[in-house]
């Protein structure tokens, strides 16, 4: 099914957590861009964090996915702090993983992925890569 006959389908819920994956992934962007990755880890670990869960994960990154394919741009860092963030504000624990691969020559690779409820998000093109930092969302 296509994406516009997808968006034609979606139910308000769905709708809303398509929007909140889009403002998360905006504030991630502008954050690494104006802050950093240290202060703004920092600033998203506040929040409210809703009780009882009203979307699984693979909902929640669903909705980060299909956001970030219409935000030009938007690289594996800035979609994983959006997914960590609205993961911890529907109650799920999750985190952030951070890992390093060798290129060609002396090159490095980095790349961000989530991890939450067993299961990788965001970890295409982690296959080799090296986890160096882990950082859980605060419960």
């Amino acid at each position: 099914m296509g994406f516009a006959r997808r968006l034609i389908t979606l139910s308000r819920t769905e709708w809303s957590l398509l929007l909140r994956a889009s403002f998360w992934i905006v504030v991630a962007r502008l954050g690494l861009r104006l802050a950093g990755l240290p202060r703004l880890q920092a600033a998203l670990a506040g929040g409210a964090v809703r009780s009882p869960m009203r979307h699984s994960p693979t909902e929640v990154a669903w909705a980060v996915h299909a956001a970030a394919r219409r935000l030009p741009g938007t690289r594996c860092l800035a979609r994983s702090l959006a997914l960590h963030a609205l993961l911890r504000r529907e109650g799920h624990a999750s985190e952030l993983k951070l890992g390093v691969a060798r290129g060609e020559g002396r090159d490095l690779l980095a790349h961000a992925w989530i991890e939450c409820a067993g299961l990788a998000f965001e970890a295409e093109g982690a296959a080799g890569h090296a986890p160096f930092a882990s950082r859980p969302s605060p419960q």
